[in-house]
């Protein structure tokens, strides 16, 4: 990931999986270090949702995520 994106947001949905828009993970498109695994894009609503176990929601690496969404949104 590079240096000028926000640590942490290719979080994985499972182990070999994350769900993040393409440009978020450009450079490793790039390089080969990720695939798109459908031919179809999927298109965004404008709105995001965090579904977290609650003993979760204060780690700093799930704020930081919740407090970069909130600026960009």
């Amino acid at each position: 990931m590079s240096q000028s994106q926000p640590e942490g947001l290719l979080v994985p949905v499972q182990p070999d999986l994350a769900l993040v828009p393409d440009f978020l993970a450009q450079e490793e498109l790039d390089e080969g270090k990720l695939v798109i695994p459908w031919d179809a894009p999927m298109t965004g609503t404008g709105s995001y949702y965090m579904a977290i176990p609650e003993h979760k929601f204060e780690l700093e690496k799930i704020r930081a995520l919740r407090e970069w969404i909130r600026e960009r949104c």
